[in-house]
């Protein structure tokens, strides 16, 4: 098993993005995981394996505050799908796209109110939801492959 869970959270709309920063979360979000996946990937094969990349549901709802941070991501989620297709079918390819599972240090209450209220469940999510689908994944879920699962509570259907 192979969990691609390396994060830089960047905040940065388009005025303030520059080429240092771009290349920080594009080593991070997808030239690690692509390389990690390469190196690993005869013994992935071999053990008949399970990748798990961590998205984001900001890889299909960009915000503009986050620009770069955001099309890293999607562009993650575009890597799980190659990635499953190049695998199959010794090895399973998915991702993850949790909404809120941790609040952003100092994130204001009326917001995590406002946020909480778009969602159907009517809680954050917490790591151990997110632990829990990765076990999943890599324990009952061996014909599962090149999917982009939202673990959001709702959130992106509203």
């Amino acid at each position: 098993m192979l969990v691609n869970n390396a994060s830089v959270y960047q905040p940065g709309r388009l005025r303030e993005t520059d080429v240092a920063m771009m290349r920080l979360v594009a080593a991070v979000h997808v030239q690690s995981p692509l390389l990690l996946c390469k190196r690993f990937e005869a013994t992935l094969r071999q053990h008949r394996g399970h990748i798990i990349n961590m998205v984001d549901l900001l890889s299909e709802r960009p915000s503009p505050q986050y620009l770069i941070y955001c099309a890293s991501k999607a562009a993650l989620a575009n890597l799980t799908i190659g990635l499953a297709r190049e695998l199959a079918p010794e090895v399973t390819v998915n991702g993850i796209a949790p909404g809120v599972v941790q609040w952003p240090e100092g994130y204001p209450a009326v917001e995590q109110e406002r946020y909480l209220k778009r969602v159907p469940l009517g809680r954050a999510g917490t790591p151990a939801d997110v632990a829990n689908l990765v076990h999943f994944l890599c324990t009952e879920g061996s014909y599962i492959t090149g999917q982009i699962i939202r673990l959001d509570g709702g959130r992106s259907i509203t």
